[in-house]
Parts: C-alpha cells; structure tokens; sequence
C-alpha cells in the first residue's frame, strides 16, 4: 500500500534528470547555508527557503511539481534510490574536479613563489661604458 496515495504518477511528474539537478542543487545550498554559522536555525532556514525558491526558478519548476515528484519518487524506492545514485555520482565527479583545481592552485601559487625568490636573488650584472 502506497503512502498517502504518492504511487499514483502525477501529471507534472519531473522527470528522473531533472530531479537529480534539482535535488543536487539544493543539497550543496543546503550545506553552504549550514556553514554560514547563523546563530539562529530560524535565520538558517530563511535563507534556505530563499535560495531553495531561486533553485526551482533557475530550473523553470514551480513549487507543487517538484514536491508532487519528490513525493512521488519518495515512495518508489528503487527510483528515488537511483536518483541519489546519481546525485553521488555527480558530487564526486566535483569533488574530484575541485581537489584537482585546488591542486593546480596551489602549484601555481608554489611556481609563482619559486620564481619571485629566483628574481629576488638572481645577481645583478651591470656593464659600463666607455
């Protein structure tokens, strides 16, 4: 038995993509937003309403359809467990990403230090003139 009637596909049923960039999306925000340290959950979650309202429109979903089909998917397990896959699958690929840029950051910072002390300490040479 079905919970609250959610086995029934919706008409604006999004679909399996969308909700991985969607869920995705909000989980990053939802992890910035409690790191940001408010000192109240009250101004935290604010915040994320805001930021969780700017994710639905910068997917062009309105409100009801993601949570009909996040209800939906809620009660077919292997479904939404496969949309989670995916969504991990995502996150590491930018981890992986991440830690790479972070790493050819930090050699280039290295590079860029080892030059300017080679500048630093490289003799000077002058000539003179006649």
């Amino acid at each position: 038995m079905a919970a609250c009637g959610t086995s029934d596909k919706p008409s604006n049923l999004l679909p399996e993509d969308k909700m991985v960039d969607i869920l995705e999306d909000i989980h990053l925000t939802e992890s910035k937003v409690n790191n940001l340290a408010m000192g109240s959950s009250d101004s935290s979650l604010a915040i994320f309403k805001k930021l969780e309202t700017d994710i639905l429109k910068k997917h062009q979903v309105d409100t009801a359809a993601f949570r009909k089909s996040y209800q939906y998917y809620v009660a077919q397990p292997e479904e939404f467990k496969a949309i989670y896959n995916k969504i991990i699958e995502h996150l590491e690929v930018k981890k992986k990403a991440a830690s790479k840029s972070d790493a050819l950051k930090a050699k280039a910072k290295k590079d860029s230090s080892k030059t300017k002390i080679v500048k630093e300490t490289a003799p000077v040479t002058t000539t003179t003139h006649p």
